[in-house]
């Protein structure tokens, strides 16, 4: 598409700054506006990556069950992550990813008790795996904000 969704967002965005807001009254039609401005902003930030990131994350916690699931004590548990960790995104839709997602990070919750009710090796090293990976998540879903 031509021009692409995160330019025609950031013209509007522009739009919305220049030539909208500064005409309405100030205080509520102008904070609304403001808000609407920023949402922009971001949303054209995250169309760009919305896909690898998913797709990243899904990856990476599939390979963590896979990994982890050789030591989990809980059968079931393990059946799970075995299951998860060799499926793989059927679909770069997003709201594919997204349903992929979620099913995957309330796995990764349940992975992530397991491993804080176990006193073992297995369970310190699978913990500080885990807590690495959301940094790593959580930095790939960063926002920046303009200096205004």
């Amino acid at each position: 598409m031509k021009p692409e969704v995160n330019e025609i967002l950031t013209g509007l965005l522009g739009a919305v700054i220049t030539d909208i807001a500064p005409h309405l009254p100030e205080g509520y039609p102008q904070g609304s506006m403001s808000l609407v401005a920023l949402l922009m902003m971001f949303s054209a930030q995250e169309y760009d990556r919305a896909a690898e990131v998913r797709f990243n994350e899904n990856l990476a916690m599939r390979g963590l069950f896979v990994d982890a699931a050789r030591d989990v004590p809980d059968p079931d548990l393990q059946r799970r992550l075995l299951k998860a960790g060799n499926e793989s995104d059927e679909s770069l839709l997003i709201s594919a990813l997204n349903a992929s997602n979620c099913e995957l990070k309330e796995l990764l919750v349940e992975l992530h008790l397991a491993t804080e009710m176990n006193d073992t090796p297995w369970a310190h090293n699978t913990d500080e795996l885990i807590w690495a990976m959301l940094e790593e998540f959580t930095a790939a879903r960063k926002l920046d904000l303009p200096a205004f």
